[in-house]
């Protein structure tokens, strides 16, 4: 578990969003219509973020916290870094989101 609070990008995505844009899910797996129906709080997490969980655990499986909302997140993959901002850009932690889960307020 990250103990120290990280600000870490993230964006709400569809779970066809991978194959679209050509992320691979190296660990675990996308999101499901049944994640959004279910209204599971799952998290799909980049590599970089990934490499930031302590040795001792692993990041898939684990949960997480956004912003102050205090309800946990289950990380249920880790993608592959992506450009986010800009092609070429240093990886930077990242979290995904299932679409239908995020409020936009």
């Amino acid at each position: 578990i990250l103990e120290t609070p990280l600000t870490i990008k993230y964006n709400a995505v569809d779970g066809r969003y991978f194959s679209v844009v050509g992320t691979r899910i190296e660990a675990g797996r996308a999101f499901t219509d049944e994640d959004e129906s279910s209204r599971r709080r799952v998290a799909i997490i980049s590599r970089a973020l990934a490499a930031r969980w302590p040795a001792s655990t692993t990041a898939l499986g684990s949960t997480l916290r956004i912003g102050g909302d205090q309800t946990p997140w289950e990380i249920v993959g880790i993608a592959e870094d992506a450009a986010i901002n800009a092609i070429g850009e240093p990886a930077e932690p990242y979290v995904y989101l299932p679409f239908g889960l995020v409020d936009p307020g």
